[in-house]
Formats: structure tokens, C-alpha cells, sequence
């Protein structure tokens, strides 16, 4: 009864979000209502004031630096949109090569881990997949290759958001993490241009550059994640492979296979002649600014990033008897990406009335999903400090040696059932580390299975296939999609299923 009711919360979560199809906000804010009664009327006995307090340390960790991150991250985007330089930046990508193929890793793998490391939450399926419409690419299977781009990067999206959020929920370290998280993916980085491209046609004559999209994107990615943390992962592995893929397609792709040419490019080349190079440079402004405060305000930098960090923090209580959490007011992701944003703005010669529109509009447009953050990681730390973790983990102890293999798999299933990378880090890391605790095994290694397995459940995830659909045009055909879709799944998770388990016993 007691294992029972410590599922609950969980419980709860797969029938509101996947038999009542409620929407996140408020599919979670009953999990939180139903996770706190169960925590005090179990037998935990957990008082009403520690549940507030478990609930209030939660939203303050969600708040800053999750929250703050989102918000900064969609604000970017939405600048670039009302300043016109995303369209700029759509016309340059698609103006590249008429080979279909070559698109493929240009916009879906290169330009949308770039997105997704900037600013996730679905604008890298759902930009690219609109993009690869409009050179002519049938929607269904321009949503195929967008989920599939997202696949092995998405855990380190948004500035590394779900990796962080791990972090924050287990207490390990977060450098450790984030290499072992990209070491588990590395395979899957490497390959995953291969199975996009044979998406929409034959790797005969393009086998080199595949390989070189996905090894450009799978080194920087391993030496940032181990050396600078997961914050720029994603991103600068995106910018360099597709800097890589562009100079290859223009170098040594000059003719292109008649069965896969394109007729969009011409007209992207047309356009392409009306804008200056001055406009490229407005456009691309603000995520450039992006990519270099945040890389020498990183760890790379330590008299920067140390400068930053000790004199703008507080240490603050948030659950009795336990150790101040600490905060970082400059030298945090979201307020160092507002920083570029605006003075990215300046630079595309947006107002400052504008901008501030853009801002709260971003803000608005994002409320839900923050919401739904705050209250999963609530969740997460009510079911941590009550001790309904650790009841869940010892039965998971059961299973042995053999445990390992699940550990990706469960991370795949929260991002399936919430949506959400984030959100599935946050419900299950502490999970995984206890488990991994109870069991003897490397506990960052089993966190980071996690996290590897939820970014693999962004395939099959409803609210990503959803996105695509609706960016598309071709709503409705969710069902087709997931059907196409799941059998890459299965295999990625059947892969890291695998490398977790390798990596606990030898």
C-alpha cells in the first residue's frame, strides 16, 4: 500500500496527461494538490508546514534559474520574429544547396540544434519543419525529420535546462552530468543525420557529409558539456555543424543528384541578392550575441564566470535543516541571454518600447509552461522530503543488476507522458539517484540515463508532433507521424538501454 501510494503522484500525471489529455498547468497543479495530501496522510506523515516549505523550495528552483532561462530564450526568438530577421535567417539556410539531403542536415540537424540549444520548447521542430515545407518537402515528412533532429539533444536544450534541472534535483555535479549525459548520446549524435537522410532519400553520394554533420556536432558538444558545462552544449554543436555542413555543400556538393533537387532554393537565391550583408549581420545579431556572452561568461573563462558568480549571489534557506540554496543573480543563463537580446535588439534597430512588448509578450506567451514547470518540480521536492523517493527507490532496488536497463527507458516514458525533457528530469533524476544509490551503481551515470532516454521520448512526445503538425500544415495526421516515428524511438532507446547498462558493470 505504502509503494502504491507513492506512485500516486505519478499515477495521477499518466491519466491527466495521457487518458484526460489535460493540458500541463493544470494537469500538475492537481498532481501537486494530490502528491501534498498523499505526503501527509501517508505514512510519511509529512506536516502541513514541511509541504509548504517542500513546495516553496521547489517554485523557487523553478523560478530562477529554469523559469528565467525560458523566458530569456523565447524572448530572443520572438525578437528576431518582430525585427524580420528570422526571415532573413530562413532565406540564408534555404538559399544553400537545391540537394533535398543536404537541406536535411542544413536546417533540420544543424539549424535546429542551434534552436534548440537557444531557445527549445518546440521552436526547433516546428521552425525547421515549416522551413523544409516551403522548399517543397512533403509535411508529414518534414515532421519526421524535425523529431528526429531533436532526438539526442534536446536534454541539453533551452541552455541546458533539463540538465540543470537534474542537477538542481540531485545535488550531483553538474560538469559530471552533463559529460556523462553527451557520452551516453555521442552514438546517437553521430548517427542520427544518417536516419534523417534516409528519411527522405538514399545516402549514396552525401555518406560523407553526413558523417561529417554528425561528428561536428557530437565533439564540441562532448568537450562543452565536460569542460564548460551543459549551457552552450547544444548550441555551439548545432552553429559548428552547420558551419561544417554549409562549407562541405559549398565545396564539394557543387552539382546535385537530379532525383533530389529542389525548385524552393532558386527562389531563396533570388531574394538572397536583395539583402545586404549588413541585414544578414542584424539578423543573425542577437543569437550571435547569444553565443559570445555566454561563452566568456562561462567556465572556460574562470576569472569571468568566478567574478560573476561570487559577487552577485545570495544563499538562501528554503527547507529547514537543510543547507542555503545558492542563487545567481548576473552569471545565470536567463539574465545574461536578456542582456544579448536587448542589445542584440539595439543593433536590428527595434525600440526599447518594443522590445519591452516582446518581452512581457514572451513572458505571457510562456505562462502555462511555467507554470507547469513550478508545479512538477514541486512535486519532485514534496516527494523528495517526505521520503516517497526513497520508498519508490528501494522497490526499483529490487530488480537487481538488471536495473540499468530500465533507467533510460522510465526517463523516455516522463517525456512521452508530460511533453517535456524538463519536466521529465525533474519527476524521476532523484529517482534515478537513489535507485542508483540503493544499488551501488555510478549515481551520475544513472541521472544521466535519464535524462538521455527523456530526450529520446521527444520523438513519440503528443505536444511535438502537435507543434509540427500545426507548423506543417498538416493537422490531424498525428497518428501517421507516431506511427512512422516510433520505431526510431524503440531502437535509440533500445541502444541506450544498452549503454546504461555497460556503463554500471564494466
Amino acid at each position: 500500500m505504502t509503494l502504491f501510494l507513492a506512485l500516486l503522484p505519478i499515477i495521477w500525471l499518466i491519466v491527466g496527461f495521457v487518458l484526460l489529455k489535460l493540458p500541463g498547468h493544470i494537469c500538475c497543479s492537481i498532481g501537486l494538490a494530490v502528491t501534498i495530501i498523499v505526503a501527509m496522510i501517508g505514512s510519511w506523515h509529512m506536516s502541513i508546514g514541511n509541504a509548504a516549505w517542500a513546495t516553496l523550495e521547489g517554485a523557487a528552483n523553478a523560478i530562477w534559474p529554469i523559469c528565467i532561462i525560458v523566458i530569456a530564450a523565447i524572448f530572443v526568438y520572438n525578437l528576431t520574429v518582430k525585427s524580420g530577421g528570422m526571415e532573413i535567417i530562413k532565406t540564408n539556410l534555404a538559399s544553400v544547396s537545391a540537394d533535398r539531403r543536404i537541406q536535411v542536415l542544413i536546417v533540420a540537424w544543424g539549424f535546429g540544434g542551434f534552436l534548440e540549444g537557444v531557445s527549445g520548447f518546440g521552436t526547433s521542430v516546428a521552425i525547421p519543419a515549416a522551413i523544409l515545407v516551403g522548399l517543397g518537402f512533403a509535411p508529414i515528412e518534414a515532421c519526421i525529420v524535425c523529431l528526429l533532429s531533436n532526438a539526442p539533444v534536446a536534454v541539453f536544450g533551452a541552455i541546458g535546462i533539463p540538465t540543470i534541472t537534474a542537477a538542481n534535483a540531485t545535488g550531483l555535479d553538474l560538469f559530471q552530468l552533463s559529460a556523462d549525459t553527451v557520452l551516453q548520446l555521442a552514438v546517437l549524435i553521430v548517427v542520427c543525420p544518417i536516419f534523417m537522410v534516409r528519411v527522405v532519400g538514399k545516402l549514396k553520394g552525401v555518406w560523407g557529409i553526413t558523417l561529417a554533420s554528425g561528428i561536428s556536432f557530437a565533439v564540441p558538444a562532448y568537450l562543452l558539456a565536460r569542460f564548460a558545462g551543459p549551457e552552450l552544449t547544444t548550441l555551439i554543436g548545432g552553429v559548428v555543424s552547420m558551419a561544417v555542413t554549409i562549407l562541405l555543400a559549398k565545396f564539394t556538393h557543387k552539382s546535385v543528384d537530379p532525383e533530389y533537387e529542389m525548385d524552393g532554393v532558386e527562389d531563396a537565391r533570388l531574394k538572397m541578392k536583395g539583402i545586404s550583408k549588413g541585414h544578414m549581420l542584424q539578423a543573425w545579431a542577437p543569437f550571435g550575441l547569444v553565443f559570445v556572452i555566454l561563452f566568456f561568461t562561462s567556465s572556460i573563462f574562470p576569472a569571468i564566470n568566478g567574478w560573476l558568480t561570487n559577487t552577485f549571489k545570495s544563499g538562501i534557506v528554503l527547507y529547514p535543516g537543510t543547507k542555503p540554496t545558492t542563487f545567481k543573480w548576473i552569471n545565470n543563463p536567463g539574465v545574461l541571454i536578456i542582456i544579448a537580446g536587448i542589445i542584440g535588439g539595439f543593433v536590428q534597430k527595434t525600440s526599447a518600447k518594443d522590445m519591452g512588448r516582446v518581452f512581457l509578450g514572451s513572458i505571457k506567451q510562456m505562462l502555462k509552461s511555467i507554470i507547469t514547470i513550478v508545479t512538477i518540480i514541486a512535486i519532485s521536492k514534496v516527494m523528495t522530503r517526505s521520503g516517497m523517493i526513497a520508498d519508490i527507490a528501494a522497490a526499483l532496488a529490487a530488480t537487481g543488476s538488471v536495473y540499468p536497463i530500465f533507467a533510460p527507458i522510465i526517463g523516455g516514458i516522463g517525456t512521452f507522458i508530460t511533453g517535456s525533457v524538463t519536466s521529465a528530469c525533474a519527476l524521476f533524476s532523484d529517482l534515478q539517484n537513489q535507485t542508483a544509490a540503493a544499488l551501488g551503481f555510478n549515481q551520475s551515470w544513472l541521472v544521466a540515463a535519464n535524462g538521455a532516454g527523456a530526450t529520446v521520448g521527444k520523438i513519440i512526445s503528443p505536444q511535438s508532433i502537435a507543434m509540427a503538425t500545426a507548423a506543417t500544415g498538416c493537422v490531424g495526421s498525428d497518428g501517421i507521424i507516431i506511427r512512422k516515428a516510433v520505431i526510431y524511438c524503440v531502437i535509440f532507446l533500445a541502444f541506450l538501454a544498452a549503454v546504461s547498462f555497460l556503463g554500471v558493470i564494466l
